[in-house]
């Protein structure tokens, strides 16, 4: 389960890990959260790159949040290099480790709780969500401001976006990385020109990601399983305004809360 690599010529966003890093060196873990396709994945190799070079020698653990149901399966989890499960709490405790929970979308709190409580080594954890955990050491990643878009939009290309395109793409998807780097990617190949871009951003959020998901089912699956229950209540009700106590006698507190934090 090592690391994957990043890209030769990925853009750091160097304010973000080093606010990261802080927090790693304060609290042992941090949590990147924000919406999918916001750069999560990559600032976490960036953030475990800079933790390596000043100590190469902790073990590092790669861990996809999809392999994780609940917290115990952290105590015996399959690890390829090993080909047997392996306990993930028992590795933290014996060995320093640097360890990544990618796409951790359920029982984030539960995990968090099992790996503070008992590990009492040295380690740095590193977990990223589309939701925040309730835990106090976490940095949310926002899309990217104007002059970070137009150095994703523009990277690697001769001829560069020009001002007024770059404004109506702006105003279109925002800030948004994947998406950005989406055309991006459609531009290099010669697919479309900046000509002719404007017409498809409609259709842009159909792009595919590396496994071959459409980025708005990547965006919404997580969030559209997490509050099945909630939404089908919502439904029910079919009404724009309720009373708080009807939801919370319908969902409870901890229900009203995951619809709050997907707002």
């Amino acid at each position: 389960n090592d690391f994957p690599k990043i890209p030769d010529n990925s853009i750091v966003r160097i304010n973000t890990v080093n606010s990261a890093i802080k927090k790693l060196h304060k609290n042992k873990l941090v949590q990147l959260y924000g919406i999918s396709g916001v750069g999560k994945t990559y600032l976490a190799l960036q953030i475990a790159e800079k933790i390596k070079k000043k100590d190469p020698d902790q073990m590092t653990i790669w861990i996809s949040g999809e392999s994780i149901k609940d917290a115990n399966d952290l105590k015996s989890l399959k690890i390829d290099r090993y080909g047997v499960p392996q306990n993930i709490i028992g590795l933290m405790q014996r060995f320093k480790s640097l360890v990544i929970i990618d796409s951790l979308e359920k029982k984030i709190n539960e995990i968090i709780s099992a790996i503070t409580t008992d590990v009492n080594n040295d380690y740095n954890l590193i977990i990223t969500s589309q939701t925040a955990s309730g835990h106090h050491s976490k940095l949310r990643i926002k899309e990217s401001g104007k002059s970070l878009s137009k150095e994703i939009l523009n990277k690697g290309l001769p001829m560069l976006c020009p001002a007024e395109t770059f404004e109506e793409i702006y105003s279109s998807i925002g800030g948004h990385p994947f998406l950005l780097n989406q055309i991006n990617i459609l531009i290099k190949e010669n697919h479309l020109t900046w000509h002719n871009i404007i017409e498809e951003l409609e259709y842009i959020t159909s792009s595919e990601s590396d496994d071959n998901q459409a980025f708005y089912n990547r965006l919404f699956q997580n969030h559209l399983a997490a509050i099945k229950k909630e939404l089908a209540v919502l439904r029910w009700v079919d009404e724009k305004e309720m009373e708080h106590s009807l939801l919370h006698l319908l969902v409870g507190t901890i229900g009203i809360e995951k619809l709050i934090s997907r707002d």
